[in-house]
């Protein structure tokens, strides 16, 4: 597996990004878009490491927020260490939210509180400037 730094940040991720929008099958087309439930996804992400692949892309929009649990829990089950991966989500996109799963603006604060400064290099300049509206609420 081939891998490139990501920005300034220190980090190098994959050239292979492993997408979760699949997960659950809960979604906005009726369940016609991926159907893998924990086992199967926790598997799938499993081979994904198996490969060398450290980036995944999760959304709390993704299965209506089940992909950004089912991703966390699978790589609890796999005993995978949080800085053995990079996770990529979307702060700004507006879901319908599972139970269980942050709502917009806790999700929003989540990251921000976790992530921090090292979000604005690595974010487009109107995320950066989205991103400091919300600090600001």
């Amino acid at each position: 597996m081939k891998f490139n730094r990501l920005g300034q940040t220190g980090l190098f991720v994959s050239e292979l990004c492993m997408g979760t929008w699949g997960f659950s099958g809960r979604n906005y087309f009726g369940g016609a878009i991926g159907t893998l439930q924990q086992k199967d996804a926790t598997q799938f992400i499993g081979r994904a490491l198996e490969a060398k692949i450290n980036f995944l892309d999760t959304a709390n929009v993704y299965s209506f927020g089940d992909s950004e649990l089912m991703t966390g829990q699978a790589l609890k089950d796999l005993g995978v260490k949080r800085s053995d991966v990079v996770l990529a989500t979307k702060a700004s996109m507006r879901a319908t939210i599972s139970p269980g799963a942050l709502d917009n603006e806790q999700h929003e604060f989540a990251m921000r509180t976790e992530l921090g400064p090292q979000m604005f290099t690595i974010q487009s300049p109107e995320f950066a400037k989205r991103l400091a509206a919300a600090q600001k609420r």
